[in-house]
């Protein structure tokens, strides 16, 4: 006789986010003769895929979505696009006004739309700042609902997938259970017993990846409440500095947020992979030194061991790199810099023939003593004139930099390396670095391709004012050492000037000094000419607040907080 199927009733029903659970949805029922014999109690079980097409929202994912934030956050960026354009309208109409006026009347009128610029460059700090702490937010919420990986605590997809996959399997419950001369009473006892065994299994599944989605929903609750107490404080330097490393503020940020320190917090791929985009859509923009400082500051964290020896296969595959010849560590760390200055290894290649870079090209880096910022960055000692330029330029290299673009400011500041009468009368004088170096300073060169000078006792040659003055290639500090190389080991290592460790950090000096440099390359000696005239036109503030050289190195990277404005 034809065994009957009949649908089982459901043994529960969970609160909350959970679904019906998946008990046995049919289980096959015995009438007339079929009673006496032998049964099998069929699987509940469906298959993984099942599962998850049936319950996939087992664990609910957060109301609002990365999406969503992300949306409100280009809104924002949006109407920040608005302000700035009416910024450049009124600087443009002003420019047009300072060209009708003169005498007496051009540096009132100059300075007329500062007040509504200054204002701009607030709000974008503000707009900029707002974002990043949403685009903070949405990566919270994305990982809570997406992550991949098994890392505890899961996302709400990985549990789901946990629990399809669990149900899919009975939950660990055998299903193929013989029942032999069973009678209808033996045969009930024998499936409650099985009902009751994957009912406690499952629950134990369920509780289990419920413990787990609270936490991870946790942390989420936590990342909100952090996000509100960072906008509630305003970008200081922790906060800018947490937006950075998580990718949450464009790659011109460290140019927005000048008073915050982010040379030595490492940004995320996806940002120094946008600059070098940038860039190659705007290849013309390589020539400006405030887009070649900025490339100094955008770094990302340490590549992976796969995509280095992906970027030395390709080396070797062009024929750059022998197949027997083992980098070294300068090779690997101009290699490592490369790729955290936001080059990809399929981009390596192009750059190492650019730079015409080989094994035997960091030979003269090999014979210097070095010493070392908090960082990682390397400093070279001078032992002497000869080859320092290309010291110099080989130094930048090893720290992701491109020497030959910065080569025209190099061959414009030429006394710093060749003296002044070189190229002019065909003399040799002595250089500035000679000059330095006999006056018993030490002199280093440093990751941004310029020098870096301690006076020795006598102090220096040359004229010195504030905390250190620029001359050409070489930032002089203000001051004079009994033992200049250990007091220069001293600042570099602590990445301070300051004998405090968290005074003004070094690598933001010797950005507005590399600036500085830059200015010299442009005006030439007349630079030093143009900046005593701004030094005395400069009003109450003198040669710092008030000169246009000191505001175009950025004032805050100089050390010059109070010519600034604060959040």
């Amino acid at each position: 006789m034809a065994e009957e199927w009949h649908p089982a009733e459901s043994t529960r029903t969970l609160s909350g986010p959970i679904r019906p659970s998946l008990a046995p949805a049919y289980v096959r029922q015995p009438s007339g003769a079929a009673a006496g014999r032998a049964m099998t109690l069929p699987s509940p079980r469906v298959s993984p895929k099942e599962g998850r097409d049936m319950y996939y929202q087992t664990f609910e994912s957060y109301p609002v979505s990365g999406a969503q934030i992300r949306a409100a956050a280009d809104d924002t960026r949006d109407r920040l696009a608005s302000v700035r354009s009416v910024v450049t309208e009124v600087e443009g109409q002003h420019r047009t006004a300072v060209e009708a006026v003169e005498g007496e009347l051009e540096r009132t009128v100059a300075n007329a739309p500062s007040e509504v610029v200054t204002r701009a460059d607030v709000l974008n700090r503000e707009a900029e700042y707002a974002v990043g702490c949403l685009e903070l937010f949405a990566a919270a919420i994305d990982r809570f609902n997406f992550a991949d990986g098994d890392a505890y605590p899961r996302s709400v997809s990985r549990l789901n997938d946990a629990w399809a996959t669990a149900a899919g399997n009975g939950f660990g419950v055998s299903y193929d259970v013989v029942v032999s001369d069973a009678t209808p009473a033996a045969y009930e006892r024998t499936r409650a017993d099985y009902v009751s065994l994957f009912a406690a299994a499952r629950d134990e599944t369920t509780n289990r990846l419920r413990q787990e989605y609270n936490e991870s929903h946790g942390l989420v609750d936590d990342a909100a409440t952090d996000i509100s107490i960072m906008l509630h404080e305003g970008p200081v330097e922790a906060n800018v500095q947490r937006l950075w490393a998580a990718g949450s503020l464009p790659f011109h940020a460290p140019l927005l947020f000048t008073d915050r320190d982010l040379t030595g917090t490492p940004t995320t791929p996806a940002v120094a992979a946008s600059l070098e985009t940038y860039l190659d859509a705007h290849p013309d923009e390589r020539e400006d030194p405030l887009m070649q400082v900025l490339q100094s500051t955008v770094v990302e964290p340490m590549p992976s061991q796969e995509e280095i020896d992906d970027s030395l296969e390709r080396l070797r595959e062009a024929g750059l790199l022998d197949e027997d010849e083992e980098p070294d560590g300068y090779y690997l760390g101009w290699l490592t810099w490369s790729l955290r200055k936001g080059l990809d290894p399929s981009d390596i290649v192009e750059r190492a023939e650019q730079e015409e870079v080989t094994m035997e090209r960091f030979d003269p880096l090999r014979e210097l003593d070095t010493i070392t910022d908090p960082t990682g960055r390397m400093f070279f000692i001078l032992e002497d004139d000869n080859g320092a330029k290309d010291v110099a330029r080989l130094t930048e290299l090893l720290h992701g930099g491109t020497p030959s673009v910065t080569d025209v400011r190099r061959s414009n500041n030429e006394w710093t390396y060749d003296g002044w009468g070189t190229k002019i009368l065909g003399l040799n004088p002595p250089s500035d670095l000679e000059r330095m170096r006999d006056s018993g300073a030490v002199v280093v060169a440093t990751p941004e391709g310029t020098m870096l000078a301690a006076p020795g006792p006598d102090g220096s040659p040359f004229f010195v004012g504030g905390s250190g003055t620029t001359w050409m290639e070489m930032f002089v500090l203000n001051d004079s050492f009994d033992d200049p190389e250990d007091s220069l080991r001293i600042i570099i290592e602590r990445g301070s000037r300051s004998r405090d460790p968290d005074g003004h950090p070094l690598a933001q000096l010797l950005l507005h000094e590399r600036l500085h440099a830059a200015q010299w390359g442009r005006y030439g000696q007349f630079f030093k000419y143009r900046y005593i005239i701004e030094s005395g036109t400069g009003g109450t503030e003198g040669y710092k607040c008030g000169n246009d050289h000191e505001s175009d190195a950025v004032f805050d990277w100089g050390g010059y907080e109070e010519c600034t404005e604060e959040w």
